[in-house]
């Protein structure tokens, strides 16, 4: 992953995102938060993430995504516990989940060759994009199962392999985001630090 220092943001950049906020004196708040995405964008990927049409798509559809993941997995959990009550609604649930997944995943590559020139594998998501492919192949498995009426135990080893590898994938992002954070707070300590070294010496 590519560092950027702030001292080499452009400034006029910074300014411009200000502007287009629609007020200046939201220039220190929009500085922040273009800081924060500095931990994983490099100055031209912030262009391209912000100029991208699908960047507010993945923002809108990823809890939406998350949302639909505790819901089907609450009517997974009650049919198997329940030994098949409900099976016919689950299957829904778990449907409508997937396609979810799959228009999250068309358009999440498409977000990424808008900011990474990448459709898939991008240096920066490598990893994620690699369980996201098994993700979605456990699940079609799944649907592929349920065309073929499989018999209930495979059932329930295909909803649970699927469920358990979506789980690895979300734990991956939120890592990663958790990382960020941190790096960023190593930033704001480090940039503090210097400045009072400057303050010292003056």
């Amino acid at each position: 992953m590519t560092k950027t220092s702030l001292h080499n943001y452009p400034k006029n950049f910074i300014i411009n995102q200000a502007v287009q906020t629609g007020s200046l004196l939201q220039l220190e708040t929009r500085r922040e938060q273009l800081t924060e995405l500095m931990s994983t964008y490099t100055v031209e990927q912030i262009e391209r993430r912000q100029k991208s049409p699908w960047t507010l798509v993945q923002i809108i559809g990823a809890p939406i995504q998350l949302l639909f993941f505790f819901i089907s997995a609450g009517f997974v959990i009650y049919t198997i516990d329940t030994n098949g009550l409900l099976k016919d609604i689950t299957n829904l649930m778990v449907i409508i989940k997937v396609a979810i997944m799959y228009f999250m995943c068309i358009t999440g590559m498409l977000w990424e060759k808008d900011v990474f020139d990448h459709y898939y594998f991008a240096p920066e998501f490598f990893w994620e994009d690699a369980i996201t492919g098994v993700v979605m192949i456990t699940h079609t498995l799944f649907i592929v199962g349920l065309v073929l009426n499989v018999p209930d135990d495979a059932w329930k080893t295909l909803i649970l392999v699927a469920y358990a590898s979506y789980l690895i994938n979300a734990g991956q992002y939120f890592w990663k985001f958790w990382k960020n954070r941190l790096k960023l707070r190593e930033q704001k300590q480090a940039k503090a630090a210097a400045a009072n070294e400057d303050l010292v010496a003056r």
